[in-house]
């Protein structure tokens, strides 16, 4: 993409979005080392306001009773929507066993 003046928009072409700073580490420390070490990593928060042509959202660094620890926190409405409302094209969602084996009612806490 070009802006006004003709110059080459900077807009990252992949986001890595994570909800806690422990995944980030983890996700930053995975990528080191390889061609992908440059991409931004960081928690939802931080990707608030950003674009790119596709993010992956990585919820995949999740214990089972962390997730139902912190359920309110990860299925928040306004940070799923950030989440998955920054890419330009596509999303991608990792999740671990910790999101695919929540009990359904520990989603009933939401409200």
């Amino acid at each position: 993409m070009r802006s006004s003046d003709g110059a080459r928009d900077q807009v990252p072409r992949v986001l890595v979005i994570t909800p806690h700073h422990y995944q980030r580490r983890a996700v930053r420390a995975a990528l080191e080392g390889t061609p992908w070490s440059g991409l931004f990593v960081d928690t939802v928060e931080k990707a608030q306001g950003r674009t790119a042509d596709a993010v992956i959202v990585c919820y995949g660094y999740l214990k089972v009773a962390e997730v139902e620890a912190s359920v309110s926190f990860l299925f928040n409405h306004a940070r799923i929507n950030v989440s998955l409302t920054r890419a330009r094209a596509k999303n991608i969602v990792i999740l671990g066993d910790g999101i695919a084996r929540l009990r359904l009612a520990s989603l009933s806490d939401l409200h």
